[in-house]
């Protein structure tokens, strides 16, 4: 359709068609014995066929068959408007891939990009349109349940990520049949919630928002994502879904965005209980002022809202702008025409777990793993006989949170896959953390892997935790196996980062797997045995004590630091009971080879506007396998007009080595690099002395300077 016709469509509308179009309802709703079981309002309200026909946006999935039919009862209407289906794919549809937080561990933003690709091609062909991805939230605090959908806790390389993830799902634009609707989340600074508390308080200033929290979310706009989810939270004292500043000053006027911003989840009803609403009718204009589109399941758009534009007329152009913006997505999408374009359940049974798809989730699970610690222990030689235990050894989903749609049985099991990757294996009969017969078991055995973490149910949205250690009886039977001196391997897999102060002395190797997804087990398996090498670097500081929390790399110099060569100082910025540093840095992460870095140089010691500074480092395989070094730059800016960061992610890059080989890595320093937003606003560089600093993590770095001149 042109403009025109749109036009004209929004002027045959009637009024409850608009508001229709305004809300979203969830996919159960069509099911024939639905009843309601909701968070919000909408659980007191009466479904029926004219809502079920005529809502403009739908969520959550059925059958392809079914949605199917949905969509061909949508789109019968006195208009023909379809709907649009959406669902959280966050890591792939029927074909999982590592959780996000795994899959950032690789550094391979191409990656990210193919998962999301093939995540799309399997949804769309099942009947959905847009997608509740990628999440961009900026994490420091693995108390939040939701950092297993973050990519970590860097600016930089989360905005890479952002935008890999919205071209993979969008492909070569929404029109395409194998395309999703991109739908970027939390907007803004989610992952800052105080106390890494789920729903709870963010508060932070606007240099510190755009300097830090926001860049990712402006990565995926760039990136052309057709949708924007407000967050639950506040910034700067406003729900950030009535937040006018946030959503048409930022969002809309300085980004360009001209796509559909979308609540999340009955977001628009808590208006009401973060008391800068009275009711819902207040809550629903507040929200449609402030630039959103789309309510999603409060009830608030459809029932409440025309009332209020009978009372208030100016809010009636806000409606139809809003109800423009969805009528142009579903027209981009070409939904008008073809009403279930793409939709086809005979492709969608090719697609679903094809080879190709498991071949890619297989690589994902590979590149995602970090190797914490190895004492010559790993990796295990074929025939090795090994113990199996732990709370988590039994475990079949090791999909994830957020794999709706996965199936832990299209994958084969830890147990299977040590089996036929070759290990002589000590199950035990009784229970995997029985520490009688598992001690047993190990006095036989070479090692003894011990599977431990959190279940899959345990993370994600609504599973904030303030402990975040191994399971009790995980750590008595470490103990025990320490005591009787059997080799252990600390088999890891978690939505987040443990702290594993309390267990990494008593194992010899540690292997950070997250929930690497469908191909779980024979990820596990052909890395452990070797078949596979561990590559990835730590995108989140591990801590040593949840007290430490929240907890990063890219910190504020404090006014009394804590300096490496005078740890004994008492009255400096420091806990008088644990380190400041974490266990494992961000970037950190080890191989079965290893390597060494030297001669590191810059193309000039003086820089003016507009020039470039060339940084360059060699990097030796000093080990006996090739592997891929992820080698990182930082730059720390060491004194400014506002307090800066004690160093920052400004590049990386990948080096295939083989065993003796040496490689030179080079980057780019621009203008853009040495930025940042002051407290007016303002994106500028000051000049001064800048620190370059290269090196495999952000703690072992090499190290030298440079001045940028006006």
């Amino acid at each position: 359709m042109i403009q025109r016709e749109l036009d004209e469509l929004l002027n045959r509308m009637t009024q409850e068609e608009k508001l229709a179009q305004v809300f979203q309802l969830a996919a159960c709703c069509y099911e024939d014995d639905f009843e309601p079981d909701f968070t919000g309002p909408m659980r007191e309200i009466e479904v029926n066929d004219t809502l079920r026909k005529t809502a403009g946006t739908v969520i959550g999935a059925l059958e392809p068959e079914e949605m199917l039919k949905l969509q061909k009862l949508c789109a019968s209407g006195p208009n023909r408007i379809p709907a649009l289906f959406m669902l959280d794919v966050i890591h792939g549809f029927r074909t999982i891939f590592p959780i996000p937080l795994g899959l950032a561990c690789s550094w391979d933003p191409e990656l990210m990009g193919r998962t999301c690709r093939i995540a799309a091609k399997e949804a769309r062909a099942s009947g959905i349109h847009a997608t509740f991805a990628p999440m961009v939230d900026l994490v420091r605090d693995s108390r939040w349940g939701r950092v297993m959908e973050s990519t970590g806790e860097d600016p930089y390389l989360n905005a890479e990520f952002a935008k890999a993830a919205v071209k993979g799902f969008q492909g070569r634009g929404v029109g395409e049949k194998d395309s999703l609707a991109s739908c970027v989340k939390h907007f803004a600074a989610y992952g800052a919630v105080e106390s890494g508390r789920e729903y709870n308080t963010t508060d932070m200033s606007r240099g510190m928002l755009r300097d830090v929290y926001l860049d990712s979310y402006r990565a995926a706009v760039d990136a052309g994502c057709r949708l924007v989810m407000t967050a639950f939270n506040i910034v700067e004292r406003v729900p950030a879904t009535c937040n006018k500043w946030l959503l048409d000053t930022v969002l809309r006027k300085e980004w360009g965005f001209d796509g559909v911003v979308i609540t999340d989840w009955n977001s628009m009803n808590e208006l009401i209980a973060h008391s800068v609403a009275e009711d819902g009718g207040e809550a629903a204009q507040k929200a449609l002022e402030a630039g959103v589109d789309i309510d999603m399941m409060s009830g608030h758009y459809l029932f409440d809202l025309g009332r209020r534009i009978e009372e208030n007329s100016s809010l009636q152009p806000l409606l139809d702008q809003a109800v423009m913006r969805i009528l142009k997505l579903k027209n981009e999408m070409g939904l008008f025409e073809e009403p279930t374009r793409g939709t086809d359940p005979e492709l969608a049974g090719r697609l679903i777990l094809c080879e190709e798809h498991r071949a890619t989730a297989l690589e994902a699970a590979h590149k995602s793993m970090v190797l914490l610690k190895n004492e010559k222990v790993l990796p295990l030689k074929a025939g090795c006989k090994v113990t199996i235990a732990g709370t988590m050894a039994g475990q079949r989903n090791l999909l994830g949170g957020w794999s709706f749609m996965g199936n832990p049985e299209d994958g084969i099991s830890l147990i299977e896959a040590l089996g036929s990757a070759g290990a002589d294996l000590f199950i035990p009969e009784s229970d995997f953390t029985d520490i009688e017969e598992v001690c047993r078991l190990a006095e036989k055995s070479e090692v003894t892997v011990l599977a431990c973490g959190e279940p899959v149910e345990e993370t994600a949205e609504a599973n904030s935790k303030t402990c975040l250690r191994l399971k009790d009886r995980d750590l008595a039977l470490l103990r025990a196996l320490k005591k009787q001196g059997s080799k252990v391997v600390l088999l890891v897999l978690a939505g987040r980062a443990l702290v594993l102060s309390d267990a990494e002395p008593l194992c010899d190797a540690v292997l950070q797997a997250w929930f690497p997804g469908t191909e779980a087990g024979r990820a596990i398996a052909d890395v452990l045995f070797g078949a596979a090498q561990p590559e990835g670097k730590l995108t989140i500081s591990f801590p040593r004590e949840e007290g430490q929390l929240p907890l990063y790399y890219n910190s504020f110099r404090t006014g009394r630091p804590q300096l490496p060569e005078k740890k004994e100082e008492i009255y400096v910025s420091h806990y008088i009971d644990c380190p400041n540093e974490p266990l494992y840095p961000f970037g950190f992460g080890l191989s079965y080879t290893s390597y060494a870095y030297s001669d590191l140089k810059l193309s000039a010691k003086k820089v003016h506007p507009e020039e470039t500074l060339r940084v360059s480092v060699k990097v030796k395989n000093t080990g006996e396998r090739a592997g891929r070094e992820i080698v990182q730059m930082y730059l720390c800016d060491p004194c400014g007009s506002v307090v800066r960061p004690v160093k920052q992610l400004r590049g990386y890059t990948s080096l295939e080595l083989c065993p003796g080989e040496e490689k030179e890595a080079v980057f780019i320093i621009t203008e853009e690099d040495l930025m940042f937003w002051d407290n007016e606003e303002c994106r500028r560089v000051e000049p001064g002395r800048f620190i370059v600093m290269a090196g495999p993590d952000s703690e072992r770095l090499m190290k030298d300077e440079f001045v940028y001149a006006v």
